[in-house]
């Protein structure tokens, strides 16, 4: 009899539900702090509901457990009949007290150590018992008694609880007693019946012999027990997601075999075994009913009762809308899953991707709704609807048939109960006209089922369900394509579909047509008769299909495991085992399959960490397995992993194709965890800055929607070097703040722009900041957007609290006059709004002072009182500015801040602004990256460059050395460096120089004098001098200290630098290239220039950019050398003459020879000649010097100067200004510009320094 035949017992089992789940948590408290208490009562609402349950519970039996879905636990009732274990043991003096009469149990056991499995004991007791399962495990176990009183159990026999306490056989979470029945809980896994019957493509070979491994094991230790006979069912097999086997006791499915090794005696007993040797042929013949025979289908399939997503599945014979029962039919030709859709949606399915019709035959929500009048509202709840809604259930059968989807399952044709509510506000389901009980409608519905006109179509209904009609052309044909078996792996598969093809022919008619008997009160097979249009040929189809699916030896009940033959297994097991009991194991010495190290690596994962687990096994698995298994591990726990190992073990390329994309995503789903940020640091200076601009920063594009990343940008670039902070960084923020609209994400870009421009200037002067700042002011009113302009103003307020005030005038003034004489003149454009007026306006009145404001500017009267007004009211409303700046005094810029010193430089004496956006950046210093920022125009695609007139008018001469041979300039520092033959370099300070024309106000700082012959050569390094007397020495521009000298057997000159990679380059006496690294302060590389540059070197140019060295001959030959690889790239014979100025503009090389006024523009990716341009109106050039990318300077040795365009090659000669006299010839050119105007400083051979504008 059905559990859900019984009323009450049913009932009881809803009532004792509510509180299980508390229950069970309550009985582990209670077992640990009372064990010795033998009553303990409960809490007054779950005493009452526990002793109604009782009272509820009659003395019954169940036909089969019961189970119910509470993930992530399922909870299994028992009658105390079905709780008993299936293994039989002696009753021992031991366990029942009466003496040793007996054979005692560990005697029993002893006696069957080392039997075969295949041979019975010589002797077995006859006082046998079968324990139950209260009595055989050490958990939480209680007791309600008739009165509620909740007890705990009873202590177990420790020699039974210690026989059955074995690694395979499945521990329950709790258990609950009752009057007639036992609740036990067990974790929700997944079946191994379950895994080979519906997803069999989720384990390989190994792993299923890992578990076939695992229930040999079991089977000995059966033996071991005394139960030699013992053959679990996969259905009571319960598989880990780490592929470790537990048997759940009592088992259900349970097998009793004489001999373990054969296969069982088919004797068909209803729906739990097999049937006669043929099952499909008593079917055909009208030996088997059509219910038993889809039951048997069923089993075969793997289908198990009482699993919401597995239950056997049965067709819907009848519409239940006529008057008689044997009316009505349902097309049994046509799943019903088509009948409801319509072909035309099914139709539509089957072009989406993977072409599909249907995904399951019953899922969990039909599964409930079925048995909802039986189910407790907890499980309904979690399975049908969030919120429990009685009057949303189906009200009648002909309801649910119209409703339902999915197929019938067998209760309908067995069970009266299935119809009754136990739900106090849910009635009984309407039954059709032709029942007027639900025994009658159990029996004739089941006559239904038997009908002849069922029985003649039924194999059709089992060709969809089972049979050949699920794949190929014929499930197309009949719109019933299953997506589990078309695309087992796509993504869109269930795991509980429950779809399992058993033929791949037609499936053959029944041949003899059941007809119901007179007796109303059951269903059976009455008079058979031949079906009336049965063929010689049908009799031979069922004859192939038997012999086909049927013959010798019977089908299995269970899937097929593989025999466990794999050499690892032994090993594997060792290592998992002790993995199980808490116990890292020692790795196995010998080498195991890819396999099986990663069930090891799973069992070994909550032990030890991830990096410890790469650590052991790096060495051992392949590499393409080895990050496959933990690049997905890498991600659940990404800072748990250093990046240092990530680099070690996986490598760019492994971390960018197997953890980049779900790394990526962890981030962004998990970017408030803390440790996320510093770890994606790590990882952007383990990827490298070319990957960091394609990979990292579109990933922070999107987390700076919903985060402030002001920190992250700043941590970024001090990772890399400051080129990556001015050719990356500064261009992807600006190009964000521009494309941004949304206010809350643009303040966000905003201050992680004004973050990253604040730690770029701590590797610049105030002066190149200053130009910087007017770069961007430029580049954000173009745009015509407040917000964005806004940006620019405060980047403009910072610097007036840090910058000079020659600066402010010469760069920031203007542009801020400008805006607020448009603002004063035009109001209504968008950048003329009463907020960034504020800005502008403090700006200028802290630049030139608030009693000069009203006497130079026109529009001052207004902008004050249009700002005045603007600030009260935004007191009034509380408003305040879009972009509130601290109020700009003189006093403001006294403030001292903070200095940190960048790694691998010296900070200098200078402060930053104490503004929240930089407070956590390093304060300014000139290290080792100080560069100009001379890519500005690249970072805004819209900017012109702004090209200075040079007019060559003097604007001052000083005297230098009694003779000069060398200068070299410092546009970073404004500054000059000269030497000569007195054996000193004198440092010339020129920012007081550019607005004072009295040369007496230049500012001279201490002489270097370490020199021991005359000075020739100078070259600027950064912060650092180069300067050549036959040796190099290299010291500090500041401290005038040195740092490190480069001695050589013979003189060395024409020395370039290579600041980037703190490189000197420079030709020695023998003719060859030498290359200095000042960082390591190793040897000097020497490299000759090859057998075809001929000529002593007169030249030498370096490119930075593409790591390239030239060299021009006395024979007028031009030799190209890869530092990169240390190779000749390419020689050619350029000039007639001597070669004496080479010089790099971005993808070009420029070269002039003594007497030759062609200048010659050469490609250095095709070594061919671009372009010869004719200069006209100067004498020979002596000096050469590019202004911007596409502009150079010559100067000949009377000063006079020739602009000369690469692309136009247009020629604009300036003659040398009448008050401007040199003498002894030019000796070295500095080109200096500020932005706003250029400054050239001319050294002449007679130690007088000059400079023009």
């Amino acid at each position: 009899m059905d559990l859900l035949q019984l009323r009450k017992p049913t009932r009881a089992v809803l009532h004792a539900h509510d509180q299980i789940a508390s229950f069970f948590a309550a009985m582990d408290r209670r077992e640990r702090s009372s064990r010795t208490s033998p009553t303990t009562p409960v809490s007054g609402g779950a005493r009452r509901r526990i002793q109604t349950a009782i009272e509820e519970f009659p003395m019954a039996s169940l036909d089969r457990p019961q189970v119910f879905d509470l993930s992530p636990i399922a909870l299994h009732v028992y009658t105390h009949e079905q709780a008993k274990i299936d293994l039989i043991i002696p009753k021992s003096g031991t366990l029942s007290g009466r003496g040793a009469a007996q054979p005692s149990l560990r005697e029993y056991l002893d006696e069957l150590e080392g039997l075969d499995l295949d041979v019975e004991p010589k002797e077995v007791p006859e006082d046998l018992y079968r324990p139950s399962i209260l009595d055989v495990f050490e958990v939480p176990t209680m007791a309600c008694d008739a009165l509620g009183h909740v007890q705990l159990a009873r202590r177990r026999n420790k020699e039974i609880t210690d026989l059955f306490r074995h690694t395979h056989l499945r521990r329950p979470c709790a258990m609950l007693k009752l009057l007639n029945h036992v609740l036990v809980a067990y974790p929700l896994l997944p079946r191994l019946n379950d895994l080979l019957a519906f997803a069999p493509h989720k384990a390989n070979s190994f792993q299923l012999q890992f578990v076939a491994y695992q229930l040999e094991v079991l089977r000995k230790h059966f033996v071991r027990m005394g139960a030699h006979w013992v053959t679990p069912d996969y259905r009571d097999v319960y598989v880990t997601d780490r592929w470790w086997m537990e048997c759940q006791l009592p088992m259900v499915g349970l097998r009793m075999v004489a001999n373990s090794g054969s296969q069982p005696s088919p004797v068909f007993r209803g729906d739990d075994d097999a049937a006669p040797s043929s099952p499909f042929r008593a079917w055909a013949q009208g030996e088997l009913s059509n219910y038993d025979y889809l039951l048997y289908l069923n089993r075969l399939a793997g289908r198990t009762w009482n699993d919401p997503h597995f239950h056997p599945i049965m067709p819907w014979t009848t519409d239940f809308t006529m008057h008689s029962h044997l009316d009505g039919w349902r097309d049994l030709t046509k799943t019903k899953f088509r009948m409801v859709k319509g072909d035309e949606q099914l139709d539509m399915t089957f072009q989406s991707d993977p072409p599909h019709h249907v995904t399951t035959f019953l899922t969990d929500l039909s599964y409930y709704t079925y048995k909802g009048r039986q189910s407790p509202k907890a499980v309904l709840v979690r399975h049908v609807r969030g919120k429990w809604a009685p009057n949303e259930y189906p009200t009648s059968l002909e309801q649910l048939y119209q409703w339902t989807t999915d197929e019938c399952i067998p209760e309908f044709y067995a069970s009266p109960d299935l119809v009754r509510s136990l739900h106090e506000d849910m009635g009984d389901m309407a039954l059709p006209r032709w029942a007027n009980s639900p025994e009658e409608f159990i029996v004739k519905h089941r006559e239904v089922l038997e009908s002849p006109h069922v029985s003649a179509h039924l194999h059709a209904w089992i060709d969809l369900m089972f049979g050949y009609r699920l794949t190929g052309v014929a499930a197309v044909d009949a719109k019933n394509v299953a997506l589990p078996l078309s695309h087992p792996t796509s993504a869109f598969v269930s795991p509980f579909h429950g779809i399992r093809q058993l033929f791949r022919h037609p499936h053959p008619r029944k041949m003899v047509l059941a007809r119901p008997g007179n007796d109303s009160a059951s269903v059976r097979l009455m008079q058979a008769s031949a079906a009336p249009d049965v063929t010689l040929e049908d009799y031979e189809r069922v004859a192939a299909f038997d012999a086909l699916y049927f013959a010798a030896p019977a089908p299995r009940l269970d899937p097929a495991l593989p025999a466990p033959v794999h050499p690892s297994l032994p090993h594997l097991y060792a290592a998992v085992l002790a993995s199980t009991q808490g116990q890292l194991a020692v790795w196995p010495s010998v080498p195991l399959c890819t396999e099986a190290y990663e069930i090891m690596l799973n069992h070994a994962l909550p032990l030890c960490s991830v990096a410890e687990l790469m650590d052991r096994t790096w060495l051992k698995m392949e590499q393409q397995a080895f990050v496959a298994f933990f690049a997905p591990r890498i991600v659940q726990a990404p800072t748990a992993v250093p990046v240092a190992l990530i680099c070690k073990f996986i490598g760019v390329s492994g971390f960018l194709s197997d953890v980049w994309p779900a790394y990526s995503r962890y981030c962004l789903e998990n970017w408030e965890a803390g440790s996320i940020a510093p770890h994606l640091v790590d990882v952007c200076g383990f990827l490298g800055p070319a990957h960091v601009r394609d990979k990292v920063l579109p990933l922070l594009s999107l987390v700076i929607k919903q985060a402030s990343l002001a920190d992250v940008f700043v941590q970024i670039a001090r990772r890399f070097a400051f080129e990556c902070t001015e050719c990356m960084l500064l261009p992807y923020l600006f190009k964000e703040l521009v494309t941004t609209f949304q206010e809350a994400t643009f303040h966000r870009v905003a201050e992680a722009y004004r973050a990253v421009f604040a730690y770029a200037a701590t590797a610049m002067d105030e002066h190149e900041t200053a130009k910087a700042v007017a770069d961007v002011v430029l580049a954000t009113k173009g745009r015509q957007r407040p917000m964005l302009f806004g940006v620019a103003l405060k980047l403009v307020e910072d610097l007036c609290r840090t910058a000079e005030m020659r600066d402010l005038e010469q760069l920031i003034l203007p542009l801020m006059e400008q805006v607020c004489d448009e603002a004063v003149r035009n109001p209504t454009r968008p950048l003329s709004r009463d907020d960034l007026l504020s800005m502008a306006f403090q700006v200028v009145r802290f630049i030139v002072g608030t009693d000069a404001m009203a006497t130079k500017y026109t529009w001052a009267a207004d902008a004050e009182r249009r700002v005045q007004q603007w600030r009260t009211q935004a007191m009034e409303d509380g408003s305040g500015r879009e972009y509130p700046g601290s109020p700009l005094t003189r006093a403001s810029r006294s403030l001292t801040f903070m200095v940190q010193e960048i790694p691998t430089s010296r900070a200098r004496s200078t402060t930053v602004p104490a503004s929240s956006s930089a407070s956590t950046l390093s304060a300014r210093s000139t290290t080792s990256s100080i560069k100009s920022i001379r890519a500005w125009t690249t970072y805004f695609e819209h900017m012109k460059p702004r090209l200075p007139e040079i007019k060559n008018a003097r604007l001052w001469s000083a005297s230098a050395h009694p003779s000069m041979q060398c200068l070299a300039a410092f546009p970073d520092y404004q500054m000059v460096v000269t030497g000569g033959r007195d054996k000193t370099v004198k440092i010339w300070n020129l920012e007081t120089a550019m607005t004072n024309q009295d040369a007496r106000q230049i500012q001279v700082h201490p002489p270097y004098t370490a020199h021991q012959e005359p000075v020739t050569e100078m070259t600027a390094l950064g912060h650092l001098v180069a300067s050549c007397d036959g040796s190099i020495h290299v010291w500090d521009l500041e401290t005038v200290q040195p740092l490190c000298q480069v001695r050589a057997l013979w003189n060395l000159g024409l020395v370039q630098s290579w600041p980037a990679a703190r490189l000197l380059v420079g030709r020695a006496a023998n003719g060859t290239i030498f290359v200095d690294d000042i960082r390591t302060r190793a040897n000097p590389i020497f490299f000759h220039m090859g057998a075809g540059f001929s000529g002593a070197i007169t030249s030498t140019a370096v490119s930075t950019k593409h790591r390239i060295v030239a060299a021009g001959s006395a024979a007028g030959s031009v030799g190209l050398l890869d530092m990169h690889v240390g190779s000749l790239l390419a020689c050619w014979r350029a000039h007639d003459s001597p070669v004496t100025k080479l010089l790099f503009v971005e993808d070009l090389l420029v070269s002039i020879a003594q007497g030759d006024p062609m200048l010659y523009v050469w490609n250095t990716a095709t070594f061919v000649l671009e372009r010869a341009i004719k200069v006209t109106g100067i004498s020979e050039p002596v000096h050469l010097t590019a202004i911007s990318s596409t502009r150079v300077l010559l100067i000949d040795g009377h000063g006079h100067m020739a602009h000369v365009h690469l692309t136009s090659e247009q020629v604009r000669v300036t003659p040398r200004a009448k008050d401007t006299v040199i003498k002894g010839g030019i000796v070295g050119v500095g080109y200096l510009h500020d932005g706003g105007a250029a400054r050239i400083v001319i050294g002449a051979g007679d130690g007088a320094l000059h400079c023009v504008y």
